[in-house]
Formats: structure tokens, C-alpha cells, sequence
């Protein structure tokens, strides 16, 4: 088994590398028959082919048993989506950058004119603003009945019909339309009524703002300008990245996800209004199951570098370097990028 190499030992390179990976679309992905594809993939290979390398693929869990491998020299070369942090380049030696990358922010494309007025009017925060307001209806309405029924029983008689107009001079009431057609003529029917129009002027104010605040609440993601504009929308991102500690930093409050694909399906279903984590990442989801759904914002919160990873001092990294250099100015370079993220663009 190799030793982990000291500041001065060079490591030893297997006869047959070994190259650690992790799955992390699109630059780690499996296969339906377990082969690994992707853009990292794609580069190493072309890179082994080139310097007529022998290895083998091990994956790993996590960035940090990953990034641990390499540091104890059991891994020769990390092949990942690996970002170069003052951390890791301690530990480990990095190539230069294969693919520059940012922190961005992901938000639903909202739909305008008629429909979509019409889907805000089936959202969960205007239907419990007018379920709230029915339930103070109906109350109101009731308490009128229990009271008029038998001392007024030509406008609350006593039975069903009387309990719906119990329920229909409540609304009205409460709109100050008031018909004049259902009127209370007991002094505690006209109690409730002179309580209830005092009432009724707070709480339709009140329940007019949640409404307007409800049927306006999903245009918020579409004002998001910058990084401060995130304080004032429901944020995502995933647990345990770079992202978490990028917003906690700022003191952005998120909710936190288990993986980029639950984070994403969470801003689909309208659970959050803005999803903050990889450019990439995002950009590849997006093209690969969301197109016409959710959009990316067009600038970087904070730029990142990916590089392959090695131990320290590896005889490897300059030869590495060549050829990455001349794989990413290639046009096949940028032919990968297309495919996986639909952009050529870093």
C-alpha cells in the first residue's frame, strides 16, 4: 500500500493509475450499464489516451474521502468536479484550471398576460387567504342565525335555508354592499351585526392585502437583481457546499437540500424562488430537464476553478498541464461543453 508523501517525498505512481471520481452531473455521470461519462470523464480519457496511460476508475462517496485519497497518495489523480480552494491546494497539488466556474442563481421563467394571472389565482397562498376569509364568513354568519332563528324567522328561518341566510348577510355585510334583504331585529342580533361591521372593516382590509400579496408573491423571483435581492425571496441550495457557506456568510437565510436534483425540483414545484449553487451544475440540469421552465441569471455571485488533483509533488502534473492546455482550446472541447450543458460558453 502507498505511504502518504511528506512536504519533500515524491509519491509513488502506480503502474497502473488510479484515478478517483465522484458522480456530480455533468462532469461525473453513470450510465445504465455502471460505465462513467461526462465532461471530466471525457477529458481524462482523451488525456490517458494521449500519454497511452493504463488506469482504473474508483469512485468515492464524497468531495472530502475524494480529496483525503489523494492527500495519503491511494489515488494518483482525482478526476472530478474538484474546485481548487486555499484548503485543498495545502493538502494536494492541483493542474492548472480546466474549467472556470461561479456561483449562480437559478429562477423560474414566470408566465405572463392572461394564464399567467390564471395560475397565480390556483396558488396555495391565495387559497388559504380566501379559505380564512370564508371560515370569519361563516362564522359570522352562523353566530347570526343562532341568534335570529326564532325570533326572526322570516329572514333566518330555522333550518338549512336560514343557515345559508345566515352566510349570505354575513358576506355581504362584510363587502358593505348590505341589500337591506336579511336584517337582524333582536338587541343581540343587532349586537352581533354592529360587532361584526367594525370587524369587518379590519379584516377585509387585511385579507385584501394577503390576496394582493398572494397573487403577486411569485413576480418577486423576477426582481432578483443581485445578491441582496436574495434576502427578500425564499433561497435553495445544497447541503454542505460552498454555496451554504457563501450564504451564511452573508447572512442569507436558505433551505437546504440533499442534492442539486432535489434543490432544482424544489424550485420547479415553486417550494423556493431562487436556487444559488454551481453555474455548471444548474446549466446542466436545466438543459437536460427543465428547458422552458427555469432560467439562469446572467452573472456570477463568486468564481471558482476545477482542476484534476494530485499528491503533492506528483511527477505527473507538468504533463498534465500540456495536455490540458491543449484540450481545452480545442474545438472538441467545446463540442463537449455543448452537449452537456448546451453551452459553449465557461
Amino acid at each position: 500500500m502507498a505511504q502518504a508523501p511528506t512536504q519533500t517525498e515524491t509519491p509513488v505512481v502506480h503502474d497502473t493509475l488510479v484515478v478517483g471520481t465522484k458522480i456530480t452531473a455533468p462532469f461525473v455521470m453513470e450510465r445504465p450499464d455502471g460505465s462513467l461519462h461526462g465532461l471530466t470523464i471525457d477529458l481524462w480519457e482523451s488525456i490517458a489516451r494521449e500519454e497511452q496511460l493504463l488506469y482504473r476508475l474508483e469512485r468515492y462517496p464524497d468531495v472530502p474521502s475524494l480529496v483525503k485519497a489523494v492527500e495519503e497518495g491511494k489515488v494518483d489523480v482525482a478526476a472530478a468536479a474538484l474546485s481548487i480552494t486555499e484548503d485543498r491546494e495545502r493538502r494536494l497539488d492541483f493542474t492548472q484550471p480546466f474549467f472556470v466556474a461561479g456561483l449562480q442563481i437559478a429562477t423560474r421563467i414566470e408566465q405572463t398576460g392572461p394564464l399567467g394571472t390564471l395560475k397565480q389565482f390556483f396558488s396555495w397562498q391565495f387559497v388559504q387567504a380566501i379559505g380564512a376569509l370564508a371560515l370569519v364568513i361563516f362564522v359570522f354568519g352562523f353566530l347570526m342565525w343562532l341568534v335570529e332563528r326564532k325570533r326572526n324567522p322570516d329572514h333566518f328561518e330555522n333550518s338549512w335555508k336560514g343557515l345559508g341566510s345566515g352566510f349570505w348577510w354575513s358576506a355581504v355585510t362584510m363587502t358593505t354592499v348590505g341589500y337591506g334583504d336579511k336584517a337582524p331585529v333582536s338587541m343581540l342580533g343587532r349586537g352581533v351585526a354592529v360587532v361584526w361591521m367594525f370587524l369587518a372593516l379590519i379584516i377585509f382590509s387585511g385579507f385584501t392585502a394577503a390576496i394582493t400579496s398572494a397573487l403577486t408573491v411569485d413576480r418577486l423571483a423576477e426582481k432578483i437583481d443581485g445578491p441582496e435581492d436574495l434576502r427578500v425571496v425564499r433561497v435553495g441550495t445544497v447541503s454542505g457546499s460552498n454555496t451554504e457557506t457563501y450564504l451564511q456568510e452573508r447572512r442569507i437565510s436558505s433551505i437546504l437540500y440533499s442534492t442539486p436534483d432535489e434543490a432544482m425540483e424544489a424550485l420547479a414545484n415553486e417550494e423556493i424562488d431562487a436556487l444559488v449553487y454551481d453555474g455548471p451544475i444548474l446549466r446542466y440540469l436545466i438543459h437536460d430537464r427543465y428547458k422552458g421552465e427555469l432560467k439562469i441569471l446572467p452573472y456570477q455571485l463568486q468564481q471558482f476553478y476545477y482542476g484534476l488533483a494530485l499528491p503533492n509533488h506528483s511527477p505527473l502534473r507538468d504533463d498534465f498541464n500540456v495536455r490540458l492546455l491543449q484540450q481545452t482550446a480545442s474545438p472538441q472541447w467545446r463540442d463537449w461543453k455543448f452537449r452537456y450543458m448546451g453551452s459553449d460558453i465557461d
